[in-house]
């Protein structure tokens, strides 16, 4: 064979290998690169797993205070509503029963005594203390709207202090309060006192 051949042909295969290797370095490091890219890839979704994991912590624990909170909220919600519930009772109690109490005056040997009743039947029956027409003479009672009538009393317990009065007269449509119950009564409940034993009462 020519040995220009032969060289040519060693020349050739010595670029080859060393185009070969030149290529493969360049695999080598490429490769290296990727790797190192993934590496810190990894590195970051770690990372961000753990703020993941950081920021589900923060947000139950702000769920739990957020709960606590509206728990809080709706018991000083419900406080507010009794305290309102308690005021309108108190302004409907008195808007039901101010037409049925009564202005008493008296007339005895004792002279002039005045107190308070209320109606608690439309025909005129009511309810005063037994004190307010003691050793009576002439009973006369003023209601809420200006009408007045004489009475009679029907009973009396001093013991009680409790007197029933009837007005004199044949009306069915008084006023009238609706009793409660006794038994229904709890130490502690409420009690609201209405009356004006005084003329500008």
């Amino acid at each position: 064979m020519n040995k220009w051949v032969i060289t040519l042909v060693l020349v050739v295969l010595t670029v080859f290998s060393v185009t070969n290797g030149v290529l493969y370095f360049q695999a080598a490091s490429a490769l290296d690169d990727s790797e190192q890219r993934v590496t810190t890839l990894e590195g970051q979704l770690s990372s961000l797993n753990n703020n993941l994991s950081t920021l589900s912590t923060d947000y139950t624990a702000l769920e739990g205070e957020l709960a606590v909170a509206e728990s809080d909220i709706l018991a000083l919600e419900n406080d507010i509503s009794s305290l309102q519930s308690d005021s309108y009772s108190v302004t409907d109690t008195i808007s039901l029963v101010k037409d049925t109490v009564v202005y008493i005056e008296v007339e005895s040997h004792l002279g002039f005594g005045s107190g308070s009743g209320v109606i608690f039947t439309t025909d005129g029956y009511l309810l005063t203390n037994s004190h307010v027409i003691e050793e009576y003479q002439d009973i006369r009672v003023f209601l809420e709207d200006g009408r007045d009538f004489g009475a009679s009393v029907v009973a009396d317990d001093p013991l009680l202090d409790l007197a029933i009065l009837k007005l004199n007269s044949t009306l069915d449509n008084f006023p009238a309060a609706t009793l409660g119950n006794y038994g229904t009564i709890i130490i502690g409940d409420d009690v609201l006192a209405l009356g004006f034993p005084f003329p500008d009462g």
